[in-house]
This record gives C-alpha cells, sequence and structure tokens, in this order.
C-alpha cells in the first residue's frame, strides 16, 4: 500500500495517511478522506442525528469532532464496523454493558441515550430495570437517582414494542443458576450456607474470589444478606450471561484485576463464547480505559480465553 504526505484539516501539520483505502462511507462521512470534510459531510451526519431522535449526544459531543478534527470523527468510524464482525446482537449488547456503566458513572445523557436505543431495538421495560438493578448493585442510590433524572419524562409512558430484542443464541433464562442453596429460614451464614456457596464459585468459575473468604471470615451474615440480593436481581427477564457480560464492563472500567476474573469466569462457565468475552473487554476497554487498560485483562484471564 502507498502513502502520501498531506496537511492536516484544521491543524497545519504534516501527516501520513493512506492513499488507496476503502472504509466507504457511514452516516454520511467519507471515511477514505480523512484530510477533506466538506458542509454536506457535516450537514448529512447532522441531519441523521436529528432525524434518528434517539443518539442525544450526536448532536453536542460529536459536534466538537465535526467543527475541530473531522479526521478524528472519521478515523472513529472506521473503528466501529470491528465490534460488528462476529455477531449481528454485538452492537445491542454493548448498549447493555454501556448503561450498566452510565448508571454507575451517574451520566444522566448516556441513560436516556441507552434507554431509548435499547427501546427501538425491541428491549421491555421489565429487561432495562434489571439493567438498572445489577448496576446499583455497584452504584448505590447515586446510580438510583441518575437513572431517575435520566429517564422520569417518559419512563411511565414506556411502550414495548412488539418484536422483541434479539439476544445472541445459546443464551438461556435459567435463574436457578444464580441460587447458591442458602437456607433463607436463618440470618446466620450456617455451616452448610458456607459449604454450599463454596460450591457454587467451584461449580461457576472453579475459584473462590478471595473477598467470599474476607466477608466469610469477618462478617458472614452480611455476606449471606449480600449474596440472596444478589441472587435476586434477574428475575427471567434477561438471559443470564447477561449478568457476566455487564460484571465484565465494570471491573474492566474500573481496573479490577480480580474481580475481571471471577466475571469471565461465570462467563465460561454459564456457556458464553470466546468472542461474547473478548467483546465486553475490548468495547469497554475502547471507550473508557484506552487498549492500555488491557494489561490488566491479560494479567487477569489471559491463561483462561
Amino acid at each position: 500500500m502507498q502513502y502520501t504526505t498531506v496537511r492536516a484539516a484544521n491543524s497545519g501539520r504534516a501527516m501520513t495517511t493512506s492513499a488507496h483505502v476503502h472504509y466507504g462511507t457511514s452516516r454520511g462521512l467519507n471515511l477514505d478522506d480523512l484530510e477533506h470534510t466538506t458542509q454536506a459531510e457535516i450537514d448529512t451526519y447532522l441531519n441523521y442525528a436529528r432525524n434518528n431522535h434517539v443518539p442525544l449526544y450526536l448532536q453536542t459531543s460529536h459536534t466538537v469532532w465535526l467543527e475541530n478534527r473531522p479526521d478524528m470523527m472519521k478515523l472513529h468510524h472506521r473503528v466501529l464496523p470491528n465490534f460488528r464482525k462476529e455477531y449481528a446482537e454485538a452492537v445491542f449488547m454493548m448498549s447493555i454493558g454501556q448503561l450498566h456503566t452510565y448508571i454507575f458513572l451517574d451520566w444522566e445523557i448516556g441513560i436516556t441515550n441507552e434507554f431509548k436505543v435499547m427501546q427501538t431495538q425491541g428491549i421491555t421495560k421489565t429487561q432495562l430495570m434489571e439493567i438498572v438493578m445489577a448496576a446499583q448493585i455497584y452504584a448505590g442510590i447515586r446510580g438510583l437517582e441518575a437513572v431517575y433524572r435520566a429517564t422520569w419524562p417518559f419512563i411511565r409512558d414506556f411502550q414495548d414494542r412488539p418484536q422483541p430484542a434479539k439476544f445472541p443464541d445459546g443464551w438461556d433464562y435459567n435463574i436457578a443458576a444464580f441460587k447458591a442453596g442458602l437456607d433463607e429460614s436463618t440470618l446466620e451464614l450456617t455451616p452448610s450456607d458456607r459449604q454450599k456457596l463454596n460450591d457454587w464459585y467451584m461449580q461457576n468459575g472453579g475459584e473462590i474470589p478471595k473477598w467470599v473468604t474476607f466477608m466469610t471470615r469477618h462478617r458472614p451474615e452480611f455476606l449471606k444478606a449480600y449474596r440472596l440480593r444478589w441472587e435476586g436481581i434477574f428475575r427471567g427477564a434477561l438471559p443470564r450471561q447477561c449478568m457476566p457480560f455487564m460484571m465484565i464492563y465494570h471491573n474492566v472500567v474500573n481496573g479490577y484485576r480480580d474481580g475481571l476474573r471471577e466475571a469471565a469466569l461465570l462467563g465460561k462457565a454459564w456457556g458464553m463464547s470466546k468472542d461474547w468475552l473478548l467483546l465486553a473487554v475490548i468495547a469497554c476497554a475502547y471507550y473508557y480505559t484506552g487498549f492500555e487498560g488491557m494489561n490488566m485483562v491479560e494479567d487477569a484471564i489471559g491463561d483462561i480465553l
């Protein structure tokens, strides 16, 4: 492939680009020409953003690119097809991971955006609430307040679409898999409970997390109450594999090595393929940490992928 050195628009700096690329167009943007972005290209993109009425930040945050560095926006759009290469449901599943993370980060416009985006893709209000409940485990009351502020103008009138959302093939709704079999007739973490909880982790990943060992030793009743709360998040609206998918997002964005390993082991035990594990990792790294964040990923799960 031949390369030519040309001037970057709006920068005055020399840069190297390919003389022959074949990325085509995306929402009116000519991705094969990084050095020239016409007003017609910008207008076409913004017209798409206005008519779409869903991704709210397409007309705001993306304007920073369009008005100052349209070459970077085009480079971004060159990357996006890589997320869709393996599975048609990839972008939809990324929205689930993004919503979980936006709730944790208290980003209201992102929460609104994903509620609206996934509604067009067929997700139900009940399914959205399972994502919210899963995120609230990490985000606390702060996360619920963010959801309220982001969705209160429309959530009571939210209408499920007749065509349901499409989840990955082979994913299932076995909520019994969440249950360790703890004795709910007593607050105490009984010796039987301890054994059942340890057995659950060994059967669903092969390792007992350090935090479980710590809480068993120091606050066993708290651990039991917390575990039963976690087991109650999913009630059959979402496939169970969505839980480890969201857990991967959370632990990558926060750089939690051991938490990522726990999530990936659970995902593997529940039938998530390598491609789905990688999608959660790479999508999260791309949008939140940069690929340097995957140094931790390699340490955490490089041996189990």
